[in-house]
């Protein structure tokens, strides 16, 4: 039977699919997929979905349990109308990073500038979500329905 863990609101258990924060410099802010391979109080060991070694191998490693979020469900992002100005994150170099709205160009592609960063990137709607917090942020979407 896996172990379970009560962290606060959320229960995780082994095998769940989470994201966890990284703060390291470049990647500060970034939400990394991976899974939970192993329990331990308030630690968790995840094992990476995207990020890897030089070697190809994902990376494994112990991560306090502040540091971790629920991976979201999936979500049909066509049927959301995305608004310019709004925040969302976006799967850029194996992570979620938050970004700004700063055009959407037809159904499926959105320009983003990515905080910390003067680019401008576009990308598919594949790999946006919604930002998490959005008590703290302009909403990047509507969806149709309520419209």
């Amino acid at each position: 039977m896996a172990k379970l863990y009560y962290t606060g609101i959320m229960k995780f258990k082994e095998g769940d699919r989470v994201e966890v924060l990284r703060s390291k410099e470049e990647q500060y802010g970034s939400w990394f997929p991976a899974k939970i391979t192993w329990l331990n109080g308030y630690t968790y060991t995840v094992r990476y979905e995207l990020f890897h070694t030089s070697d190809g191998k994902p990376v494994v490693e112990t991560v306090h349990e502040g540091d971790l979020r629920p991976s979201p469900p999936p979500q049909d992002r066509r049927e959301l109308r995305w608004v310019v100005g709004g925040i969302a994150e976006v799967l850029d170099l194996c992570a979620w990073r938050v970004g700004k709205v700063m055009k959407v160009i037809k159904e499926d592609r959105i320009v983003i500038k990515l905080f910390g960063s003067i680019q401008l990137q576009e990308h598919s709607l594949d790999l946006l979500h919604l930002d998490r917090d959005l008590s703290k942020s302009v909403p990047a979407a509507i969806r149709l329905s309520k419209l």
